[in-house]
């Protein structure tokens, strides 16, 4: 696990370096599929790596940014646009829906890998939620005498 001297995960520009130099997504679709046996491959491969370390954030933020540079190295270089609301004006907005759409293997495969980065955000997010629980229950539970204790210094003062 590293990034390059761009900052972007190796695992990215290695899997983007492989699929331009065999030109991965300018080949014909198999027929009844909608991803090359390649990038089939690939995806199952990043989605059994990212489940390996399903508690593990830096393996999953790792992961997330890896899918994104990938989906974003496609989508530039495939001229796709994506649907998706811009967030500076409607905040954060994820929903599969508006996901890029089309029938070209290059869609798919974006499309594909915007499943596999919302999969590992929602995981993310879980353990967040699973490590923070616990501090926010004490936290609202515990009975805080520091500050009726400086309330009454102050107002004897």
């Amino acid at each position: 696990i590293g990034f390059n001297s761009s900052d972007v995960p190796m695992s990215a520009a290695a899997i983007w370096q492989l699929l331009s130099s065999c030109q991965a997504l300018e080949h014909p679709l198999p027929e009844n599929s909608l991803l090359t046996p390649l990038t089939f491959k690939l995806i199952v491969a990043m989605d059994k790596s990212y489940r390996r370390a399903i508690r593990d954030d830096k393996s999953l933020a790792y992961w997330l940014s890896s899918v994104c540079s990938l989906l974003h190295f496609t989508q530039e270089e495939c001229q796709i646009i994506s649907n998706i609301a811009d967030p500076n004006v409607s905040g954060v907005q994820v929903d599969k829906y508006n996901f890029v759409q089309g029938n070209s293997h290059a869609e798919n495969f974006a499309k594909t890998l915007q499943e596999l980065a919302l999969n590992i955000y929602a995981q993310l997010v879980e353990n967040v939620q699973v490590q923070l629980m616990p501090l926010l229950v004490n936290a609202i539970l515990r009975e805080d005498h520091s500050d009726t204790h400086t309330l009454s210094h102050s107002a004897g003062s």
